[in-house]
């Protein structure tokens, strides 16, 4: 695979080089479309070149990207035919304008802009543009009343400030967003987005060709035509299509308008207010595109940080469970070895049912450390894990522990409270049900009931409660608890004795419980 070519990383008189043969092509196209009288043009893109360039160079380069021009002073003054005092006090005062512009936006800003949100956006229009090309039109105009004695000082200064800010919001934004240090690998850009590009290209060259001639006879009507271009770069290609677009139909429009040709025809004397009409259409045109191009960015970036923060909140959830888990699962093994020292049998299984309980929340947080929601718990994962504990764990192994349950999701709370009761009548059964090693089956179900409630049963088929017991007012801790939390869900519980015992618990759906709740 070829390597990206970083023209950051090049030696200075490299970048100097490319910089001088930019400044260069700059110089000729303004010779090639002048407006009439004047050593000018409606759009400068030699003003952009600077700034853009001073934004990206340290300081210590400046002076080599300065003596880098001056083949454009010689190329000025071929063109143009101009006195070399001329070319020199022009190539001064773009010099000053840059440095006014990269100045303040160095105050101003501690980073380089990058024009990736609209305040940069704007705040770069308002610094490098406006007042640099304020600075740079009055330094112009003043002198240049002198050259040019059948133009107005007025008039000359409003060209000069209109035209350096066109220069600098096509030009600037088009080697900032393009800046070498973020390098496009061609070879690895798919070839249908490529395809797309050329299209964009092609299509932005075809509609200035509409606009700005008198191809189209849709009165001023046609002007509407860049509208989906400046919509579609930015959409579709981010800040540098934006840039791109801005900088291509810049350049055309003027030399057609130079041409003599559409509405804003330079050749027709010079005519400010046509001047000022393409400098305006153009300007608001690039503007609009570089602003909403930011906004994009500034979403899609917005987006990102989103996704990253959700990603890290996970990741701190699975974390806090994952160590919930083990503190409980720590808790537990204490109880265990606790109950290794405890001589009464009764002591004992109170220390065996308080582990009992401890696992039964431990396996809640550790099934939600390995979910991708962690909102809720599939509580029919969870049943079928909690019955292999109690098969590894019961002194019963000859009592069968079945599960029938779907997959159901619960929310942390709930499934804590279910996962206790679970665990509270499972004990109770393996403790009483089958007395005098009687054989048996405990069976664990939970399904889902009309209007979105669940179904939690636990049953057994052993020898049945006495006649007249009535558990809910029973003090045994089991059925204290088991009382406690059925109230806590919201939910009902019924008891049926015959051949053995089941225990069923009807939840309300969640919003039933909410409003119930509230």
């Amino acid at each position: 695979m070829p390597k990206q070519f970083s023209l950051s990383s090049q030696p200075l008189a490299v970048r100097a080089s490319v910089f001088a043969a930019a400044f260069l092509g700059g110089i000729l196209f303004v010779g090639l479309s002048p407006l009439p009288g004047s050593y000018h043009s409606a759009f400068c893109p030699t003003i952009g070149l600077l700034i853009a360039a001073l934004l990206i160079a340290p300081r210590r380069d400046w002076p080599a990207f300065f003596l880098a021009t001056l083949p454009g002073i010689a190329a000025a003054m071929f063109v143009h035919h101009e006195p070399f005092g001329h070319a020199l006090y022009f190539w001064f005062v773009h010099h000053i304008q840059a440095l006014v512009g990269v100045l303040l936006a160095q105050a101003l800003w501690r980073h380089r802009p990058r024009l990736e949100s609209l305040q940069e956006v704007f705040e770069f229009t308002a610094v490098c543009g406006v007042i640099a090309s304020v600075v740079g039109a009055t330094l112009s105009s003043v002198v240049a009343a002198s050259f040019y004695p059948e133009q107005s000082m007025t008039v000359l200064w409003k060209s000069w400030a209109s035209s350096h800010l066109l220069g600098t919001l096509t030009t600037a934004p088009l080697m900032l967003t393009w800046d070498t240090r973020r390098v496009v690998n061609l070879f690895k850009v798919e070839p249908r987005r490529l395809l797309e590009a050329l299209l964009l290209t092609l299509a932005a060259g075809a509609c200035s060709a509409l606009i700005f001639t008198d191809a189209v006879v849709w009165s001023r009507m046609d002007n509407y035509l860049i509208i989906p271009l400046v919509m579609w770069a930015p959409v579709r290609f981010g800040l540098r299509g934006a840039s791109w677009v801005n900088f291509l139909i810049a350049v055309l429009a003027n030399v057609l308008a130079a041409q003599g040709h559409g509405e804003f025809a330079f050749t027709n004397g010079f005519d400010y207010r046509s001047v000022l009409g393409l400098q305006m259409l153009l300007a608001v045109s690039t503007l609009s595109t570089l602003a909403l191009a930011a906004v994009l960015l500034e979403r899609e970036q917005t987006h990102e940080r989103l996704e990253q923060a959700l990603a890290d909140k996970e990741l701190l959830h699975r974390e806090i469970h994952h160590r919930v888990k083990n503190n409980l699962n720590l808790v537990a093994s204490l109880l265990n070895l606790q109950r290794e020292y405890v001589r009464d049998k009764q002591d004992a299984r109170l220390l065996e049912d308080a582990r009992h309980r401890v696992v039964a929340m431990a396996r809640i947080h550790e099934r939600l450390t390995y979910r991708k929601d962690l909102s809720s718990v599939d509580f029919g994962d969870y049943l079928t894990m909690l019955a292999d504990e109690f098969r590894k764990s019961s002194v019963r192994p000859d009592i069968q522990i079945r599960v029938n349950t779907e997959s159901i999701p619960l929310d942390l709370d709930r499934a804590i409270s279910c996962g206790l009761i679970v665990n509270e009548l499972a004990t109770n059964a393996l403790t009483h049900a089958f007395p005098g090693g009687r054989m048996g089956e405990i069976v664990i179900s939970m399904s889902q009931v009309p209007e979105n409630g669940i179904r939690l049963a636990v049953s057994d088929n052993g020898v049945g409660l006495p006649e007249g017991t009535d558990l809910r007012s029973s003090s045994s801790m089991g059925m204290m608890v088991v009382s406690s939390l059925v109230n806590q869900l919201d939910a009902t519980m019924e008891i049926k004795t015959g051949k053995g015992t089941t225990f069923v618990i009807d939840l309300p759906a969640e919003s039933q419980r909410n409003r119930v709740g509230g």
